[in-house]
């Protein structure tokens, strides 16, 4: 396998939840598809609370448009994987 296709003019995105497996996913995305000072955008979808009332309508948290708007839970997911792309020259967006 030879080098990397630049893919610069292309919007690269990576489901990341809690699992080990998006650490993975995302290594991979980074060494396999993007070239250093690309921007990535980093996707986590949370679901409503089961005992929810409105469980059956849209479940639409306040957008978060930086890294200091997230909950602590979803800062501790993000972190290494902020970490990570800093290592590596690559840029995310959350």
């Amino acid at each position: 396998m030879g080098e990397k296709m630049p893919s610069q003019n292309k919007l690269i995105a990576v489901a990341i939840d809690k699992d080990r497996g998006s650490q993975f996913a995302l290594k991979w995305t980074v060494d396999n598809l993007l070239v250093r000072g690309q921007t990535t955008l980093l996707i986590h979808v949370k679901s409503p609370p089961l005992a929810s009332p409105r469980s059956n309508q849209i479940y639409d948290e306040a957008r978060c448009r930086n890294f200091s708007e997230l909950d602590l839970q979803t800062k501790e997911m993000f972190l290494p994987l902020r970490v990570f792309c800093t290592r590596k020259d690559v840029s995310i967006k959350l």
